[in-house]
Parts: C-alpha cells; structure tokens; sequence
C-alpha cells in the first residue's frame, strides 16, 4: 500500500489531471484533493474543489483552506495550463494576456508559496511538481502562455533554492507537444511546425507525459529538486 499522503491534483479535469489521478487511484493512493473551474467533477472518490484560477479570491480562499486542513506529507502537482490566441490574433487583447497570466503562472506560485511556507512551520514534507511546457524555453505565439511557462521554470528553480532544506522538494515537467484536446485545437500549421522540430517528428502521448511526472512525484530522489525535465522528443536539443 501507498504511504499515507495527501495528493492534490490542480487542474485536475483536463487530460493530464485526468490520467494521473487514475494512475494514483490504481496504485491505490486514496486522499486525492481535485481541483479545477468546472462545477462537478468527472472522477470518483476525490474531494473536489470548484475554483477559477483566474479569480484571486477563490484561490485565496482554496490556499487557505488547504494551509488550515491539510496535515501530514503532501503531494501537490500543478497541471494548470491555459492557451489562447497568438498575438497576431484580433481575439488576442491585453485582458487575454493578464487573464493568461494569472491562471498560468500567478495562481500556481501563489498556492506552491504559501504551502511550502506552511511546511516550514509544521515540520512536514512536501513535493511539488509544476508541469510547465516547451514554451518556457522556446517561447509561443501566445505571448502570455509563453511568458508564464518560463515563469514556471522560474518557480521551479527559486522555490527550490530556498525551501530545498526546509523538507520541500521541487520538480518541474516541462512537456512539448502532445495528443491533447487543447493541442487539437491549434491550426495544423503550427502544430506541423513543432512537430519537425522534434527529434521524433511525432506529437507525445498523454501516457508519456504522465508517467514522467510520477516519476517526478513519487520515485525521483530529492537531490532532482530544482530541476526541470524536458519531455519534448529532443525539441530544445
């Protein structure tokens, strides 16, 4: 049996968050904390929390709670990611890159901030592990989707280098292009871009993608911490 940890998922109700959380429930991990925007969630036995990361106050409210209740060791793993409009767009507007920019990166720095510091003063352990992108090395034409992924890697790095010795460990995953609902929804155009710059030529699977991060959540040594693993088919290389 898994040890005894609290397992929080954020963004849980997309394709990632989705997989892992059925991966750690078939590895019989019980205390698994959903959380994501829509009202009701698609998976059973999780405790689900409805929050907008792009609302300050509910994730106020969301970090709070998770500071006051949560005991013990804690597993939190930030899938969040929204993409939008490229900037050459008419859709694209300054609100579209703000609005980006607080649920990608300014919401998941918030709750990690707060529950390392939490840590600190209760004497647990804690892993974090931030799924960024690609983007935060190679940029996007969705200016503010590009800027908070290399904000993430960021995070990852600085949150490390203070709460390393504190019992928090911090991992990041950055993926390239994979089967996705939300790459399915870029033009072909700019998915064929990427996809040449692979080593592979091909998009990854949501299974590599997951697998990679439980590793990072649950085999990798602590001495990983602050850094930040590329899964991109040889993209940046």
């Amino acid at each position: 049996m898994p040890e005894n940890k609290n397992i929080i998922i954020l963004g849980s109700e997309g394709a990632l968050g989705s997989a892992l959380i059925a991966e750690l429930q078939r590895k019989k991990f019980s205390t698994i904390i959903a959380v994501d925007k829509n009202k009701k969630t698609q998976h059973k036995n999780v405790n689900y929390f409805c929050v907008d990361f792009s609302d300050t106050a509910q994730v106020e409210v969301l970090s709070k709670f998770l500071q006051k209740n949560l005991t013990g060791e804690n597993l939190v793993i930030s899938t969040v990611g929204k993409f939008g409009d490229d900037y050459e767009s008419e859709k694209f507007t300054a609100e579209n890159l703000l609005d980006s920019l607080q649920i990608n990166l300014l919401s998941i720095a918030k709750i990690s901030l707060d529950l390392s510091k939490k840590c600190v003063t209760s004497g647990k352990k804690m892993r974090l592990v931030i799924i960024g992108s690609t983007a935060g090395s190679v940029g996007s034409r969705d200016i503010g989707y590009g800027i908070s992924k290399s904000g993430l890697n960021g995070l990852v790095i600085s949150l490390s280098k203070v709460f390393a010795q504190k019992n928090v460990t911090v991992i990041g995953v950055n993926p390239g292009i994979f089967i996705s609902k939300m790459s399915q929804g870029v033009a072909q155009e700019r998915q064929n871009a990427v996809i040449n710059q692979t080593h592979l030529k091909r998009a990854g699977t949501v299974a590599e993608i997951v697998n990679t991060t439980l590793y990072a959540a649950l085999d990798a040594p602590d001495f990983l911490t602050g850094s930040l693993i590329n899964v991109n088919g040889g993209q940046c290389s």
